[in-house]
């Protein structure tokens, strides 16, 4: 893949929408737990992919995606998965909606886009929200083989800053780790000045 002008070999692309970088496992079995006794009101303990984390990751390995894990090791039907994963859902126990950003609309004006990213760059540097992920940005480097970082949808930035000087005080400088930034409406000056 080249992204402006760096050719990489990408092994894994960490897709984590709550921007948490942490490992849920045991959330999703907890919530698996509660989904599957709402839905077929049989007690947990008899489905051997929920007695323990270790029969959840195996069981959830083994299939494509939730549904079909759902279906296969639970014995839900493909409508009971749409009815009553709804049903949950709407009643809060597992709440997904499906937002976007206006910043990421063609239509939408540059110069409150810019607005809204340098905004975003300001709050959240200014609290070192990305600080907790460090330790996790270098394992991933450490165990990929990788020399540098690839950064989906950077706005104009922004957040990289305070990554590279959370790198630098763990003793991963920004020269020796390349941070290549990446949008579908770059922030050309803005990245620029970083």
């Amino acid at each position: 893949m080249t992204v402006l002008g760096y050719t990489m070999k990408i092994k894994a692309i960490i897709w984590d929408y709550d921007e948490t970088l942490i490992d849920t496992r045991n959330k999703n079995l907890n919530v698996t737990r509660l989904v599957i006794n709402e839905v077929t009101r049989i007690p947990i303990d008899k489905f051997e992919a929920l007695l323990s984390l270790e029969n959840y990751v195996k069981a959830h390995r083994q299939t494509a995606n939730w549904r079909e894990f759902y279906m296969k090791d639970f014995g839900l039907s493909e409508n009971q998965v749409d009815f009553h994963i709804g049903k949950i859902s709407n009643n809060g126990h597992l709440m997904r909606l499906h937002l976007f950003e206006f910043e990421d609309l063609s239509w939408f004006p540059n110069i409150i886009r810019s607005g809204m990213v340098d905004y975003l760059k300001f709050i959240l540097g200014g609290i070192n929200f990305y600080e907790p992920i460090t330790g996790h940005l270098i394992k991933g480097l450490e165990k990929s083989g990788q020399d540098r970082f690839l950064d989906l949808c950077s706005g104009g930035g922004g957040a990289i800053i305070q990554v590279q000087k959370n790198l630098a005080k763990e003793k991963v400088g920004p020269i020796d780790v390349p941070i290549i930034l990446s949008d579908k409406y770059p922030n050309v000056l803005a990245f620029e000045h970083i």
